[in-house]
């Protein structure tokens, strides 16, 4: 591979409140809620950290697909080098 590209959302920016804080019925829910659920499904800081420093040093470009301007702002702390619009905007 030449490149991996990943996805980041603020996941309470994009649900509605309700939809956030709504049950989640799944076996492979990951939370009682659909918020938490999401949450946990989530990378934050430091596995974004750790993948970007381990892509760069086997060569490998990692780029990323903000789906709101809170994750594009996060992900331009990390001087990624190339972003994908979400498909949905």
């Amino acid at each position: 591979a030449n490149a991996v590209k990943l996805q980041k959302r603020h996941n309470r920016t994009l649900f509605t409140r309700e939809m956030y804080d709504s049950q989640y019925h799944s076996e492979n829910a990951f939370g009682a809620t659909y918020g938490a659920h999401r949450e946990a499904r989530a990378l934050g800081h430091d596995a974004h950290a750790e993948l970007l420093a381990y892509a760069r040093q086997i060569g490998i470009t990692m780029c990323s697909t903000p789906f709101d301007i809170r994750s594009a702002d996060f992900l331009e702390g990390f001087g990624v080098p190339a972003y994908k619009i979400a498909s949905g905007d």
